[in-house]
């Protein structure tokens, strides 16, 4: 069973970092950012989805689970 794995601000440094290792790893990763061009680069790996929201948002938050 593969995992799957919410990383927020994967658009930049740690998240993007993060991001990295977990599809190397195998894992099925949604990736967030406050800017859905920013994780346009993303595009082309195989993400599992690509999600605009503003984690300090706790509306846009409560949307991703």
């Amino acid at each position: 069973m593969s995992r799957v794995i919410l990383i927020v601000g994967a658009s930049r440094g740690l998240g993007a970092a993060y991001a990295q290792q977990a599809l190397a790893e195998g894992a099925r990763v949604h990736l967030v950012g406050r800017e859905l061009q920013r994780l346009e680069s993303w595009r082309s790996s195989p993400v599992a989805g690509l999600h605009a929201a503003d984690a300090r948002d706790a509306d846009a938050a409560a949307g991703l689970v």
